[in-house]
């Protein structure tokens, strides 16, 4: 053993150290630490929150669809919802900025795509087990699924200078934005189709993930559609 004052070696047992005679604490041995116990088979492992949009975009850049469907973990539920939300802002400015839209209307549809990306959030998760596909947390879904929707936000925003730069054009002749949105939707069914076969817990038919998708897909669009007429029938 050591003195602590001093830091001579003193002999085991010393009540005072011989060196500069300094009284010596005797230390009790601290007990030893059990080891933490392994997590159960489906428990979810607790996470910190990460929120790497610069990553996320250099792996699109890269791998489109497996740069959203590896991030299937709830840490990234925050990165997952940015482009569900970035959409609902930029649509909320641009109804504000349209002459034929009402402050009341352009915040009914803010909440009306608000909704519809909570409904489409929960029917993926509620269809996990009808389609036999690995089923992860609420947030998780939150997270692949938000991801799978960056190039629809995107979209909102194209289609808006469009109309600015050749609306009458885009109209009468050809529409860029029905083309860009038909785009955005076939990502979308690609990322959803794609996850029912990397996660599927049996081997699977192409037509139960063709099914998964268009499902997915359907419900949301039926509940913005269905907003949609109810904000018609109230400010129209």
């Amino acid at each position: 053993m050591f003195c602590m004052k001093c830091g001579n070696q003193i002999p085991d047992g010393s009540v005072t150290c011989p060196v500069c005679g300094a009284p010596v604490e005797n230390v009790a041995p601290q007990a030893p630490v059990a080891p933490a116990a392994p997590y159960a088979p489906g428990q979810v492992v607790p996470s910190t929150t990460t929120y790497d949009i610069g990553g996320f975009l250099k792996d699109f850049a890269k791998t489109p669809i497996e740069a959203c469907t590896s991030r299937d973990q709830s840490k990234h539920f925050l990165l997952g919802l940015t482009f569900p939300a970035l959409y609902c802002v930029l649509n909320f400015i641009f109804d504000l900025l349209a002459d034929y839209v009402t402050t009341k209307s352009a915040l009914f549809n803010f909440f009306e795509e608000l909704v519809g990306f909570a409904a489409f959030f929960g029917i993926i998760f509620l269809l996990y087990k009808v389609f036999g596909v690995k089923q992860v947390d609420f947030l998780s879904t939150c997270s692949w699924a938000g991801l799978a929707l960056a190039p629809y936000s995107v979209m909102i925003l194209f289609t808006w200078i469009n109309s600015k730069i050749v609306s009458g054009l885009d109209y009468k002749i050809f529409s860029i934005s029905s083309v860009l949105t038909a785009a955005t939707m076939v990502f979308l069914s690609v990322v959803l189709y794609d996850y029912f076969f990397t996660n599927k817990t049996e081997k699977g038919s192409k037509m139960k993930a063709l099914y998964f998708a268009v499902t997915s897909i359907a419900v949301w669009k039926f509940v913005v559609l269905l907003l949609s007429w109810i904000d018609n029938k109230i400010f129209f």
